[in-house]
């Protein structure tokens, strides 16, 4: 089971020279896998400089397996604040000297979860397509 909500943001606090970022954030259970890979759609640098979409603000997470499992079942505002945190300990110094404070649900534009687990026309199913 793969999970991938996507954020949207007033601003870039992830920075643009990175696409991955990789978590050890930990909660309850999940030792490091919590909220283990983000992905930036405002990627500006390198290869993949006209891939994405930069100037977007949107980063998205992916997770599998049981934790997937488990954010699935959530309510997308207990998605939000569930994640939100994992990426206030990410990037504190870039979020602290932007907004002076942790990010808070009323910072995020724009929010979509895929629930391909329990949607009957994809139960599961992942794809991407390579140019």
């Amino acid at each position: 089971i793969i999970f991938l909500p996507f954020f949207q943001f007033p601003f870039n606090f992830w920075g643009e020279r990175q696409e991955y970022y990789l978590s050890a954030y930990s909660s309850g259970s999940y030792t490091g896998t919590f909220a283990p890979a983000w992905f930036s759609y405002d990627f500006k640098k390198g290869a993949n400089k006209n891939k994405y979409y930069p100037g977007s603000n949107i980063i998205m997470l992916y997770t599998a397996g049981e934790r997937a499992r488990d954010l699935s079942s959530l309510t997308e505002d207990n998605a939000i604040y569930e994640l939100l945190p994992v990426l206030n300990s990410m990037f504190n110094t870039s979020i602290q000297s932007t907004l002076g404070r942790e990010l808070n649900i009323t910072d995020v534009l724009d929010f979509q979860l895929s629930r391909w687990s329990i949607d009957p026309l994809f139960y599961g199913g992942f794809s991407a397509w390579r140019e």
